[in-house]
């Protein structure tokens, strides 16, 4: 097994904000994965390691070949040259020449082209099949769910067999077939393989965890249970020295009192002795000084010691991994009416064998379930659709719609947090700052723009936002846990919870689901 070397990186935005400097390891397991909270800089360092972005200092060190898939679908399809999922496989030439073939080619390139490879097509429909993408193989990606476009990325990405494969949030948008698929796959995998996750059933499935925090990083080999148990006696052992200083340094406060006005009483006793003469004055003024340069000696040793106990006691702090509590309350619907009602929509609207009838009130928390492509992205985007244009005779809206997809894409990149907030919300320049810091951007965080944010702060953000247009919105989220770290993630789970008003949610997490207190469940199949 090949060592993947870091040396001294450090990176560093344009706008001099120091991501993270000095990182020195090396990662010599099958399995590693990174982890760490939004913004820690994760998929920064695996751009780095995938040689996509240069770091401000340092080098990586690794002999074999590399290939890097990102968490964003556009950087694999919308800018990407492959349009179908033959050109995705590489076998559209080949396909083609097996066509003119079948209709009588017998050009020698044609021949040349097909080689062996005669039953291609349906070889590669049958794995297409295993994957759950069950479309023709000249299907334009476009038209595949976000989950069938991440399963045909990972099973190219596979099957290119480089010496480290590096995935970003390979389980975004992925149902739990396609995610069982995608452990087993990295388990055959013969290469090394790097991920950066926040799913905590596929970190059960590492050799090694790498997390980054404020003060670097902290390596633990293990899958996610022992790293969990691993930081959970560190920081119990943190605890207890942290406790022990602070006693210290109480103990060591008294005495310093104690000795203090031992002092004064020695004073008081030499002006006793110097008022009744019962002393020589050359010999009072010797003890005298005596005591005052005994006095100072001592209060010069006691500060120092204290000092010395609180820099202790501040390293020991800043050990302790600094959380930020989200406060993510949503605004209160107090209304009870019918928000939704969608009658006998048309299958091939939302690529369903059956017309779809459903309807949501006040209150109402659905969540849409379904395999990847069963129609639940495209279910959220007909309803969006409808609020915007008023012109599918089927969606019957009583409600104000506020729609959050998959790729945050109705924030707009080139806008500062600020700006995005202020845009969105309407709210007074204080506020915005306050609302933001207690989401963790503060200080000049809120002029960074949501370009420069990580697929979480973006998410972060998208919630903050819908938190605040709560009241007159019927809230529409596809996989907003996608991205998000496992704070974040219980914070929103929490949070959806508490709401009384109207959500339609989707997701592949059963977990978050259970959290959020669904009160109804859509299940495609």
């Amino acid at each position: 097994m090949q060592s993947l070397q870091i040396h001294n990186l450090s990176y560093q935005h344009p706008d001099g904000h120091v991501q993270f400097k000095q990182l020195n390891f090396s990662i010599n397991k099958k399995i590693t994965a990174i982890i760490g909270a939004n913004g820690s800089g994760k998929s920064i360092l695996v751009n780095i390691l995938a040689n996509q972005l240069q770091p401000s200092t340092g080098h990586v060190e690794f002999n074999g070949t590399r290939l890097f898939v990102s968490q964003q679908l556009s950087d694999h399809y919308v800018q990407g040259a492959s349009n179908t999922i033959a050109q995705q496989l590489g076998i559209d030439k080949k396909l083609a020449a097996l066509a003119r073939i079948t209709h009588g080619s017998i050009a020698e390139a044609d021949f040349a082209l097909v080689g062996d490879d005669w039953l291609c097509d349906q070889y590669y429909q049958q794995q297409l099949s295993s994957i759950g993408i069950n479309a023709p193989i000249n299907t334009p990606i476009t038209q595949l769910s976000p989950g069938q476009q991440r399963c045909l990325t990972l099973y190219c990405a596979l099957a290119a067999k480089p010496d480290l494969l590096i995935l970003d949030e390979p389980s975004n948008h992925l149902d739990r077939v396609a995610k069982l698929w995608l452990i087993s796959q990295l388990h055959t995998f013969r290469g090394q393989v790097i991920i950066v996750s926040h799913d905590s059933q596929l970190l059960e499935h590492s050799d090694a965890i790498i997390e980054l925090n404020s003060r670097g990083y902290h390596y633990e080999t293990g899958n996610f249970t022992h790293f969990c148990q691993q930081k959970e006696l560190q920081q119990t052992a943190l605890k207890k020295q942290i406790n022990h200083l602070a006693k210290e340094q109480k103990k060591h406060q008294q005495q310093t009192q104690i000795n203090h006005e031992k002092a004064q009483q020695r004073a008081a006793q030499g002006n006793k002795h110097r008022r009744s003469a019962s002393q020589a004055k050359v010999m009072l003024d010797f003890n005298k000084n005596k005591a005052q340069a005994r006095k100072g000696a001592n209060e010069r040793l006691a500060s120092t010691k204290l000092n010395a106990l609180a820099q202790q006691h501040q390293v020991l702090r800043q050990q302790q991994p600094h959380k930020i509590e989200s406060n993510l309350t949503f605004t209160q619907s107090t209304s009870n009416k019918r928000l939704l009602f969608i009658d006998k929509l048309c299958s091939a609207q939302i690529n369903r064998n059956t017309p779809i009838t459903l309807q949501v009130l006040s209150g109402n928390k659905l969540h849409i379930d379904g395999p990847n492509g069963s129609g639940k992205s495209t279910l959220l985007k007909a309803i969006n659709d409808s609020a915007q244009t008023r012109i599918n005779p089927a969606i019957h809206l009583n409600s104000q719609v506020l729609y959050i997809d998959q790729q945050c894409s109705f924030l707009i990149p080139s806008q500062s947090l600020m700006d995005a907030v202020q845009l969105h919300c309407g709210l007074e320049q204080q506020v915005i700052r306050s609302v933001l810091a207690n989401q963790g951007f503060k200080g000049d965080d809120v002029y960074r723009q949501v370009a420069q944010l990580s697929g979480g702060e973006k998410m972060q953000l998208a919630m903050l936002i819908a938190k605040q247009n709560a009241c007159s919105h019927l809230l529409l989220l596809d996989e907003p846990d996608n991205h998000l770290d496992l704070d974040n993630k219980r914070h929103l789970a929490k949070s959806l919870a508490d709401f009384i008003g109207s959500v339609i949610l989707v997701s592949h997490d059963e977990v978050f689901v259970k959290q959020t207190t669904i009160t109804a469940t859509l299940t495609f199949k």
